[in-house]
């Protein structure tokens, strides 16, 4: 069923979401700390609270906000625009516009994402340009595996996704990262969080771990979370 109605669409998504909270079982082709969370892959309660959660992060102010992290991030795409020109003729110029706007795409992913400055364009080889690339624009290879082998043998190979573990792993250990160094600024500080504030965060991250204190005040030992 689909519907075009403002208000109907309203109601489904708003009023009357909890009614629509049963999901088809997904099954993910590996279970993965990170990917079983993923929206897509979850059902019925954990898929409520997950959207609920993201949902209170797209406010208008926090929107407003981020969109100036994508204008700056626009800004250094024409930049890097007119060094790439600088010096060729309107015949002679060539430039790589796919690659210029996956390196201006993972640019501006990491300063919504975790307000990290990289310039991919002049560092094409940082980590999270690396990570991006395997999980965003998986190996043609992997692809035509998915499209042509039968699924005994793609499980054989460890190759039932597009994404590979590694990929995977890697961003989760970036995730990890950055999880402890806030909370250890947070502890540091020897400040309590203020988790009812109004406050514009910085980035997506910062936004979300506002809204689930439970990963700000607890401390890491063994790769675990302990609850106090």
């Amino acid at each position: 069923m689909v519907t075009s109605d403002p208000q109907l669409i309203r109601n489904i998504l708003i009023k009357d979401f909890h009614k629509f909270g049963q999901r088809p079982t997904v099954v993910t082709p590996y279970d993965h700390p990170i990917y079983r969370y993923v929206i897509d892959n979850t059902d019925d309660k954990l898929w409520q609270r997950i959207r609920l959660v993201m949902k209170t992060v797209f406010t208008d102010r926090t929107v407003e906000s981020l969109a100036k992290k994508i204008d700056n991030n626009l800004v250094d795409l024409t930049n890097e625009l007119d060094n790439q020109l600088v010096g060729q003729s309107a015949a002679a110029a060539v430039v790589d516009i796919r690659q210029l706007f996956i390196n201006q795409t993972i640019d501006m992913l990491g300063l919504v994402m975790f307000s990290w400055k990289q310039n991919t364009f002049n560092d094409p080889n940082n980590r999270f340009n690396q990570i991006m690339k395997r999980l965003f624009f998986p190996k043609k290879s992997r692809i035509l595996a998915q499209l042509v082998l039968p699924k005994f043998i793609l499980q054989a190979l460890n190759m039932t996704s597009t994404i590979s573990t590694e990929a995977l792993d890697d961003f989760t250990d970036l995730i990890v990262g950055e999880l402890a160094k806030r909370r250890n600024n947070n502890n540091n500080n020897n400040k309590k969080p203020n988790f009812l504030s109004t406050h514009i965060c910085d980035d997506f991250f910062q936004s979300l771990l506002n809204r689930c204190p439970e990963f700000i005040g607890n401390k890491t030992q063994s790769g675990k979370t302990s609850k106090k």
